[in-house]
């Protein structure tokens, strides 16, 4: 994806643009909040892999340091626990949290549970995703969470699928 401005993909569906602005579009909160120390917890993906190299490169200057990042397969209720206890150890400031709607929200809930306080979390547009499923209930949250919210490629697309299926299509069904 570096330096390309659309690239197709054999698999359901395709990215306009540089995946690495899924990161770096979070440097002002990094400046604001003097936010130095990061990690990443991560889907073992290509897609991720970029997620993490862009990451590393944002924290590779003194006095940031990227941590070690934590990469996983599928997050069940039980590995759940143990990702939150490894992040809570590493003390980061700023987690990048990369999956499904459904694995976000089983992790945030494991951090709550597990006290895991004072860390900022950066994700995609799975938190609103996990949001409209009814996955993650905002009252309980005890930590700042910004996400990135892409717009619709085709608002035609959406209109259209809205009306056939009375839903709103998830992430990316635009470009498939």
């Amino acid at each position: 994806l570096f330096n390309k401005e659309f690239i197709g993909a054999s698999n359901y569906f395709s990215i306009a643009g540089d995946l690495r602005d899924w990161i770096r579009i979070f440097e002002p909160i990094l400046q604001q909040k003097n936010l130095n120390k990061a990690s990443i917890v991560r889907f073992t993906s290509g897609f991720a892999d970029t997620l993490e190299s862009e990451l590393r490169v944002l924290f590779s200057a003194a006095p940031r340091k990227f941590l070690s990042p934590l990469v996983y397969s599928d997050i069940h209720l039980s590995e759940a626990s143990s990702l939150v206890i490894k992040v809570k150890s590493m003390s980061p400031e700023v987690v990048y949290f990369d999956g499904q709607p459904s694995s976000l929200a089983t992790f945030l809930r494991r951090a709550m549970e597990a006290q895991l306080h004072g860390v900022v979390f950066f994700t995609n547009e799975i938190f609103d995703d996990a949001i409209r499923q009814g996955l993650i209930d905002l009252n309980s949250l005890k930590s700042e969470v910004y996400f990135t919210k892409r717009a619709e490629f085709d608002e035609s697309f959406k209109k259209s699928f809205f009306s056939e299926y009375s839903k709103i299509p998830y992430l990316q069904s635009d470009l498939g």
